[in-house]
């Protein structure tokens, strides 16, 4: 994430201070993000940008001036707001992301999936079954081409989000459709161990190494719950640094399995 970390300097101090008096609580207030009206989303990224990096991204009439864009830094941040097409919010969604790589490379590329809630199915994998491999192939590199013309543990559970997120966005109104996706897991069909992620954002997983522990563990057990309900009801590109390819993504629920060598080390452990 681009905007982690914050300069530490008297002036980097008085900045900060003066801009989270503006948009809130660090690392930003998420409702203030979620209902800023999209003609203002480069004067704050140009904010955070100054503020992490000491560099100004040149502004012109309230749109980023691509022409003085000078650095590779400064170049992302025009692509997070101009750049994002169809095809690659698609790639960043972790679960319409494997249709892609089905069609144009194979299943066997994919890691194996156990669960994912809700269970619809999508556009590629419908036509995969009329169309045949062959044609489907072709149809993605087509979509492709066309686009690119267009333009932490607890117990045997760790966590790889950022505690900052934790459930800071929820509201107190009415539980939205979301709410209900966890209660859809059927944990007597998982195996031992696993790692439950949504699809919608980074870092926003566990890693379960003993199923029976945290279903026993009825506090631990309200924790993920509380955790995997918060992020399905926040978008992930207000807590990214304005990443506009998670903006808009529709969040479900991804298991798979917890993958291990052969002397059955998890894979997060292997140096």
């Amino acid at each position: 994430m681009l905007f982690n970390v914050f300069k530490r300097d008297s002036i980097g101090k008085l900045s900060w201070r003066k801009f989270q008096d503006e948009i809130g609580n660090p690392p930003w207030d998420y409702y203030f993000l979620q209902t800023l009206p999209e003609k203002e989303y480069p004067k704050y990224l140009a904010k955070l940008f100054k503020l992490n990096t000491g560099e100004k991204l040149p502004l012109r009439h309230g749109v980023i001036d691509k022409k003085k864009l000078k650095t590779f830094n400064q170049k992302i941040q025009w692509i997070k707001l101009y750049g994002v097409t169809p095809f690659m919010r698609d790639c960043t969604d972790k679960v319409k992301v494997r249709d892609y790589v089905k069609a144009l490379l194979g299943e066997e590329y994919l890691k194996p999936v156990l669960q994912i809630i809700p269970n619809d199915t999508s556009v590629i994998a419908n036509h995969n079954s009329i169309l045949g491999g062959e044609a489907i192939r072709e149809e993605v590199k087509q979509k492709t081409m066309d686009e690119n013309l267009k333009t932490k543990s607890i117990n045997h559970l760790d966590c790889h989000a950022d505690i900052k997120m934790l459930l800071s966005a929820r509201n107190d109104g009415e539980p939205n459709a979301v709410s209900a996706y966890f209660d859809e897991i059927d944990f007597d069909k998982l195996p031992n161990s696993f790692v439950i992620k949504t699809n919608h954002g980074c870092k926003w997983q566990y890693i379960v190494k003993n199923k029976e522990e945290l279903l026993k563990n009825k506090r631990l057990f309200e924790i993920v719950k509380k955790n995997i309900t918060g992020w399905l009801e926040q978008e992930y590109w207000t807590w990214g640094g304005f990443e506009l390819q998670y903006k808009s993504i529709s969040p479900k629920i991804l298991i798979e399995p917890l993958m291990r060598d052969k002397t059955n080390t998890p894979a997060e452990e292997i140096q």
